[in-house]
């Protein structure tokens, strides 16, 4: 078993150092697309993975990584694409406003999970998957809406409708300081900080420059 997935994997990256580095490069931005553009399709493929595996055998790790930052340029126009098809569907889910804190906050086995018409029950934003109408549900699956609910707990008060120096920091320090998923973020960042995409898009290239040395 294990020989066989080892010749598999062998076979995989020798398959992916024939393809010409351009082509890689289009391909990837191209199926990064459509799988940001339509959220439930976002992670059923690892092609971030595979796209690091061909540009380090390929390029070498300074190449490498280099290329790699610059495919994540792309973000610059995901940002308001995304702003404007999911803001909506995110403000249905999770309100306009940050929620004041509750006391006492209800307990976890109190929060019951329902995909119905009607009003949002409010749980614990950070571990509750928060109810939404079929519509949304279809545009936002419910891992998707509890990462924007957690996100939302912690953050939103933080970041929204404070001074753009702290926006853009914030988003720095989401990139290259914290453990953060790149999609989840940036869906987060669009439809629910209220950032000016001028400010955001500058902190995002700062923060590309920043994370090289990481992702090398």
């Amino acid at each position: 078993g294990n020989m066989l997935f080892s010749n598999g994997v062998k076979e995989l990256r020798d398959e992916l150092r024939a393809i010409p580095l351009a082509a890689a490069v289009c391909g990837y931005l191209a199926i990064s697309a459509v799988r940001r553009l339509f959220p439930p399709v976002y992670y059923f493929m690892p092609v971030a993975a595979i796209y690091l595996t061909y540009l380090a055998d390929t390029q070498g790790a300074t190449t490498a990584a280099l290329v790699y930052q610059l495919s994540k340029c792309q973000e610059l126009y995901f940002f308001p694409i995304l702003r404007r098809l999911y803001s909506a569907a995110a403000q249905e889910v999770l309100g306009a406003e940050p929620d004041p804190p509750a006391d006492p906050a209800p307990a976890q086995q109190d929060c019951v999970v329902e995909d119905l018409e009607g009003a949002s029950p409010k749980c614990d934003s950070a571990a509750a998957v928060v109810r939404a109408a079929p519509a949304v549900r279809r545009r936002l699956p419910a891992p998707i809406r509890a990462i924007l609910a957690a996100l939302d707990e912690t953050w939103l008060a933080r970041i929204r409708g404070r001074s753009p120096a702290l926006q853009a920091w914030t988003w720095i320090a989401f990139t290259t300081a914290m453990y953060m998923e790149d999609f989840a973020a940036l869906l987060w960042y669009a439809t629910r900080s209220g950032v000016a995409w001028g400010v955001w898009g500058l902190a995002h290239l700062l923060a590309l420059v920043l994370e090289y040395p990481k992702t090398r």
